[in-house]
């Protein structure tokens, strides 16, 4: 996590966005099964979305609008092993459990990754789908040769901004 420049809130990475998903999601879980509020679990998941899409860095936007999906799985497997530790059969419990949790709380996935989408388009996420569509191919990249000091794009250039080289 980063702090603002200006103001007081945070910044997430994309990967800390997804542990906010996971780690709201799977509180609310837990604290919806323990209380049996069968809404919890579902808004909990929704409010971890948007927390998570309002609060994540520009550039990782497209990060968090695609793994609510794949967050959610994984609390549900996680919720559903641990409702079925004591049972005659844990794998027939966790498949019975994971089909109708997904049954039942499609609509909260569905929200959630809506929700995150709709606040993160605003926030610079069709900037990043365009900056990904302009990132050249490896084979396509300037050669080590392009980049010397006559180079016409100089230091400070986008090949300069790489961490990783690939020519050495």
């Amino acid at each position: 996590m980063r702090r603002r420049s200006a103001g007081s809130s945070l910044t997430l990475t994309g990967r800390g966005g997804i542990v906010v998903i996971l780690g709201g999601g799977l509180l609310a879980q837990l604290v919806g099964s323990a209380a049996h509020l069968g809404f919890l679990p579902g808004l909990g998941f929704v409010v971890a979305c948007a927390v998570a899409a309002a609060t994540t860095r520009g550039g990782d936007l497209l990060t968090v609008v695609v793994s609510p999906p794949l967050v959610f799985l994984v609390i549900t497997l996680v919720s559903e092993f641990l409702g079925a530790i004591g049972e005659p059969s844990v794998s027939r419990s966790m498949l019975v459990g994971v089909v109708t949790t997904f049954a039942a709380r499609a609509p909260w996935l569905f929200l959630g990754t809506v929700l995150a989408i709709v606040l993160a388009v605003p926030r610079g996420l069709p900037a990043t789908l365009r900056a990904l569509r302009t990132v050249r191919p490896v084979a396509q990249a300037e050669t080590g040769a392009d980049r010397g000091a006559g180079s016409a794009k100089g230091a400070g250039s986008a090949a300069d901004d790489d961490p990783v080289r690939w020519d050495n």
